[in-house]
């Protein structure tokens, strides 16, 4: 610590926790920290609303059938999305990438929310299935900062809290429905926001520097 200066215990508590992951460099260290809560949140808020956009739809008059296109469509979208956003995170590198995937995801869900018919919730499928493809290329942000040695770990982190945050969100997604089925949606359109100003305000523009063990990356964070 620099003299003269304070560390808040919120820093004190980030830092110990950042040490723990078993990354070597302390920079590398607190971008995977960010990235782990930011997927945990990503999935948090993706966990409210999925399991419960079939329900959702049966109240818009969907049948059965058109329930089930709802989940294909998005994967459609999916498909089609992957090169899209692959150039995107060439172009204008992974930072940007994700915080696209999640404005993209805060607008479908806050659409789904006011959706008065079956028509505009395939809609709000849209942009969140062309452009939100996170654990991916967060996946390719913690390669990119990890060693040879490091990374088969940082990964499993990442794979483990995309896990947890499915689970708590879709546990917390039904006892929101209680209130209205909007309210889940409604949370997880502040979530996604939230984790926008997350990585805007905490993510380095560049990746940390990776261990000398690590080939170089051809994108920019």
């Amino acid at each position: 610590t620099t003299p003269g200066r304070t560390t808040s215990p919120a820093a004190s508590l980030f830092a110990s926790a950042a040490a723990r992951l078993g990354v070597s460099s302390p920079a590398s260290s607190r971008v995977l920290l960010i990235l782990l809560l930011a997927t945990f949140i990503d999935m948090l808020a993706t966990g409210l609303v999925v399991p419960l956009l079939g329900f959702y739809a049966k109240s818009l008059g969907a049948t059965p059938s058109t329930a089930g296109l709802l989940t294909s469509a998005y994967g459609v979208c999916q498909l089609l999305g992957a090169p899209v956003v692959g150039w995107l995170e060439f172009r204008f590198g992974r930072r940007t990438v994700l915080v696209i995937s999640f404005l993209a995801a805060a607008a479908s869900y806050l659409i789904a929310a006011h959706a008065p018919n079956i028509l505009v919730l395939f809609l709000s499928r849209i942009p969140v299935g062309m452009l939100k493809q996170t654990v991916n290329t967060t996946q390719g942000f913690v390669s990119s900062i990890t060693s040879d040695e490091e990374r088969p770990t940082a990964i499993g982190y990442i794979r483990a809290v995309v896990t947890l945050g499915f689970i708590v969100g879709t546990f917390c997604g039904g006892m929101l429905s209680s209130i209205s089925m909007q309210a889940p949606s409604m949370v997880s359109v502040a979530l996604f926001v939230f984790d926008c100003a997350l990585i805007v305000g905490l993510l380095p523009a560049r990746s940390a520097p990776a261990s000398p063990h690590t080939p170089p990356s051809s994108s920019s964070a």
